[in-house]
């Protein structure tokens, strides 16, 4: 079976897709940077609680946001806007690095093994937990979107 949308057409919903991602990106960027904020005032002082709530709470997030599509089915649209723009943007990893080789670097080991142990138990933990209950969603009427 063929695509029944034109080129215009398919160019337009690619860049409807696109300025969705990047809106969400937008919310989940300034989020991520509120909580970094609130938990951690200044910067690379002390531990990273920020990063370690962001990501976990970006896990589970992402875990029920990818449940929920499994069972009630969700437009591309708000799948990618919400799970790779919004969610993706919250998270990070690469401050979770940066962070770690900090504490390494001013003699915290302890404290460096503990954030890194921490984050991928609470990253799995919250991932599962969110599939699960994203996936518990009975299938009732239409889908999201």
């Amino acid at each position: 079976m063929t695509n029944p949308m034109n080129n215009d057409e398919k160019a337009v919903s690619g860049l409807t897709l696109f300025a969705g991602v990047a809106a969400g990106g937008a919310v989940g960027a300034a989020a991520r940077y509120g909580l970094g904020l609130w938990l951690n005032p200044e910067p690379f002082s002390g531990f990273p609680w920020g990063t370690l709530a962001a990501n976990a709470a970006g896990c589970l997030l992402l875990g029920a946001l990818t449940g929920y599509a499994s069972v009630r089915g969700m437009h591309a649209f708000w799948k990618e806007t919400i799970g790779t723009g919004v969610i993706g943007s919250f998270t990070t990893f690469s401050a979770f690095g940066a962070e770690t080789f900090g504490l390494l670097r001013n003699g915290y080991v302890g404290l460096a093994l503990l954030y890194a142990v921490l984050s991928i138990a609470l990253g799995y933990s919250a991932a599962r937990a969110g599939l699960t209950i994203g996936g518990s969603v009975r299938k009732r009427g239409g889908n999201f979107g």
